[in-house]
């Protein structure tokens, strides 16, 4: 079976498709300049105060910023990629901050598990310490823990992205986790070939993008220097110390025009989340492992172990007992059942 085909290629194409959905640029577009503003104000604060506490607390109101709006954006391109009504900038608002918190509970999740990792393996290596035959314990073990350690940050790196676009299909905390994790596991060289390609397909429109921020910014920051050229605005742009927001001349400029470069990673992150999209679809759809499949395995689960209790014995009844029915799909329920084993229902 072929890991990408021809056709796979071609469909990772539409990710400059995102392009054209101008709500989601807009939006993306609007809350990287505002983060950009953030970290301006957290810069020129500590540059005028010496101390690093507002701007690290700046820097996480920027992050905030970014988080939402790459979320929000994230969601009008699912509609898109779905062939839906993009949805408006007060729903995808909304539903990105709700994806956020989603996002955050998976990041540490993952970092969670990868710091367990280190640390297992840093209490194997107490064996390199043994006298004698510790140098025997470092060799033999030192590969594979190096082995073991690239292979969780590689499938960090494959099951972030996959596991936020399943936040924006709705899957929810343990849907998208478990949608990501079976990804990882079961096609983990399909996931890796379509995120290479991704990679380079974005290269072009980063530097298209990064390339007129930086040619923009050198003309413009001449302009504001007395007697200025290009030259001139090169020079000033390399030398930004004393700089002071709210300042005259170029210092203001300078903070103004370094904005354009967070439009320009706006529109590489758009491109690269409509990718991220098309890549789930491409290798997750038939994988069985979304939310409700989850919900239906812990239901089953939840019922195995109802079953498994001692239960009460039924009056004596000589007529005809009534099927009974799950109110959300319809499926045929005991009267003792506590969870539906189709849809996962609560039936108490």
């Amino acid at each position: 079976m072929a890991i990408c085909t021809n056709d796979d290629f071609g469909a990772l194409l539409r990710c400059y498709d995102a392009l054209s959905n101008r709500r989601a640029l807009t939006l993306l577009s609007g809350c990287f300049v505002l983060g950009g503003l953030a970290l301006v104000a957290g810069e020129a604060a500590a540059h005028a105060t010496g101390s690093t506490a507002v701007l690290a607390m700046m820097a996480a109101v920027a992050a905030l910023v970014f988080a939402v709006g790459l979320n929000s954006a994230g969601l009008m391109l699912l509609d898109q990629a779905d062939d839906r009504p993009v949805r408006g900038f007060g729903p995808a608002l909304l539903g990105g901050v709700q994806a956020v918190w989603y996002a955050i509970g998976v990041g540490l999740l993952f970092g969670l598990g990868f710091a367990l990792l280190v640390l297992l393996l840093g209490v194997v290596a107490l064996l390199a310490r043994i006298p004698h035959v510790g140098g025997v314990f470092a060799f033999v073990l030192g590969g594979p823990s190096a082995a073991l350690v690239a292979l969780a940050w590689g499938a960090l790196l494959l099951g972030g992205p996959l596991a936020t676009v399943a936040i924006w299909r709705g899957e929810g905390f343990l849907g998208s986790v478990g949608r990501a994790g079976a990804i990882v596991l079961r096609r983990p060289l399909a996931a890796l070939v379509r995120f290479l390609i991704l990679g380079l397909l974005t290269l072009p429109v980063m530097g298209l993008a990064f390339g007129t921020a930086a040619v923009a910014g050198l003309i413009v920051a001449g302009l504001y220097v007395p007697g200025g050229s290009v030259w001139a605005g090169v020079d000033t742009l390399q030398h930004i110390d004393g700089v002071a927001f709210g300042g005259v001349g170029i210092g203001a400029a300078r903070l103004s025009i370094g904005l354009i470069w967070f439009l320009a990673w706006a529109v590489v992150a758009l491109v690269f989340s409509y990718g991220a999209i098309l890549i789930d679809r491409a290798v997750g759809h038939a994988d069985g492992w979304g939310g409700d499949a989850l919900t239906r395995r812990l239901a089953r689960f939840r019922q195995a172990l109802a079953d498994s209790r001692p239960r009460p014995m039924p009056p004596a009844d000589s007529g005809a007992t009534a099927t009974l029915h799950c109110p959300g799909c319809g499926a045929a329920v005991r009267p003792d059942d506590r969870f539906c084993a189709r849809c996962g229902r609560s039936l108490i």
